[in-house]
């Protein structure tokens, strides 16, 4: 093999890859709420600050003092109403109680629906993992036929490293199914 091309970086790049989608899918997932008052929940909702959006995270302490509850300490009394704003036009479904600097959010009990909903949204990051997967291995295995065709591997090799970069490509999926079903599980117990 020459120089200019390197079958252990592509592969550890792609590697690298397939694990930041399976993170995302986690902190995706993390997201869903499952009956249980989690700080996780309000991971995705962004808070205008000084006009930039930033995560609720950056202008408040947020806490879960008891299963059914979230509380979130604004350090800017300036900003309490973005907070209350930011978490009314989320899909959370949470309706916040002010009270001066602090935001109450009270987390009723999943309806039916509901739990049909956020499982239904759990098996939609799945499929945008898998979509994400599918471009990985695309982009593997259109690097391994140039390099086949520029003459840096061998038509066995470029045989055998497709069939084991397919093996991890199942691998990975299998977390997927695993993680989104998990996730489905756990919004579905009551």
């Amino acid at each position: 093999m020459a120089e200019e091309f390197n079958i252990d970086s592509l592969k550890s790049a792609s590697n690298l890859k397939l694990e930041k989608t399976l993170d995302s899918l986690d902190k995706d997932l993390h997201t869903l709420r499952t009956g249980r008052a989690t700080p996780a929940m309000l991971d995705g909702v962004k808070v205008e600050n000084y006009g930039q959006f930033v995560p609720i995270a950056n202008v408040g302490t947020i806490s879960s003092p008891d299963p059914r509850t979230i509380l979130i300490t604004v350090w800017d009394k300036a900003l309490v109403f973005q907070v209350e704003s930011a978490i009314h036009s989320s899909d959370l479904g949470i309706n916040p109680v002010v009270e001066g600097v602090k935001i109450k959010l009270p987390i009723p009990p999943l309806t039916e629906e509901r739990r049909k909903e956020m499982t239904k949204k759990a098996s939609e990051y799945a499929e945008k993992a898998k979509i994400a997967v599918r471009q990985i291995r695309k982009n593997y295995l259109e690097d391994l036929k140039t390099a086949q065709k520029n003459k840096f591997l061998s038509e066995d090799d470029l045989k055998r490293e497709s069939e084991n970069f397919e093996k991890t490509i199942k691998s990975f999926n299998d977390k997927i199914d695993t993680n989104a079903a998990k996730k489905s599980k756990e919004i579905m117990t009551i």
